[in-house]
């Protein structure tokens, strides 16, 4: 009996002695189903070529569609950005090749169509190499908008609205076995999270994140990082009680670190000053207990 026992708790111990982890899922591909003329049933498959150096979560997509009823899949080349969805079936392999490139070349100018994304419609209209298209918009509830091809124009509606082809998907496995999805902090799913420090059997954690402060490269603090802490509090059971974000870093509302006192080797204090408010937070890190704490204001 002692033996049965001391095997179960062991077998407790060891599965709560986990670490704790993160864990990254990403999928880069679509089945997306509905109709052409509400009367014509087709399926599409689209997966990502390349992503666009200019613009974040802007992909050109490669893939085919079917009329359910024939069965015979037309090649798709295309471009998906997050509010449209852009494709083209073309006897020409160059055409359709340098569209995966976000590239349009006539022979006199290379465009770069990922620098026209909200004029794709327009600047394709009179492509002679396009024999059928398709112009789509992500809706609440749907993915709708036409197919043209040879002076016809039919009403296009897909079922589903989600407007991500790119699905990454952060998760803390926790030494229970559970998993946390870390979207549900409200921190952009694009985020890099790292564990900067963990106590209590992982039921105390910090995490660092930075992400992309703006998807366009080319604007307003498309080159910097928004950035942070987050101190998570989970309690027996490994359901999230109470958790502190402490942005370090965001140049829209010109954040950032002003200054940092270390009080020992394992706690330190960050001011952190909003300039466009002259706000000002002050957080105490402690690596050791993996907590992460605002400091209420005197008075």
């Amino acid at each position: 009996m002692r033996a049965f026992v001391l095997v179960l708790l062991l077998i407790n111990f060891f599965s709560y002695a986990q670490k704790v982890e993160i864990i990254s899922i990403e999928s880069n591909d679509r089945v997306l189903r509905g109709h052409i003329a509400d009367e014509y049933p087709i399926t599409m498959y689209l997966k990502v070529a390349h992503a666009s150096d200019n613009v974040g979560y802007i992909y050109s997509v490669q893939g085919w569609y079917q009329y359910d009823k024939v069965g015979s899949p037309i090649p798709l080349s295309g471009i998906w950005t997050g509010s449209e969805l852009h494709l083209f079936a073309s006897d020409d392999a160059k055409f359709m090749k340098n569209i995966l490139n976000f590239t349009y070349d006539d022979g006199k100018e290379k465009k770069y169509l990922d620098n026209y994304i909200y004029e794709l419609e327009s600047l394709t209209a009179k492509l002679s190499e396009i024999k059928e298209r398709f112009h789509l918009k992500f809706e609440e509830r749907r993915i709708a908008g036409d197919w043209k091809s040879n002076g016809k124009r039919f009403w296009v509606s897909i079922n589903g609205s989600n407007s991500q082809i790119v699905k990454e998907v952060d998760y803390l496995k926790l030494p229970n076995g559970s998993h946390f999805e870390l979207s549900n902090l409200g921190i952009p799913s694009r985020a890099d999270f790292e564990i900067l420090a963990s106590a209590n059997n992982g039921k105390n954690l910090i995490l660092n994140y930075a992400y992309h402060a703006n998807l366009n490269y080319n604007g307003r603090c498309g080159g910097a990082t928004t950035s942070g802490k987050v101190g998570l509090i989970f309690d027996d059971a490994y359901q999230l009680s109470s958790y502190t974000n402490a942005e370090f870093e965001n140049c829209y509302i010109e954040l950032s670190v002003d200054d940092l006192k270390k009080i020992s080797e394992t706690v330190t204090e960050y001011k952190i000053i909003d300039y466009s408010s002259n706000n000002i937070e002050t957080y105490i890190v402690d690596t050791k207990n993996a907590s992460l704490k605002k400091v209420k204001k005197k008075g």
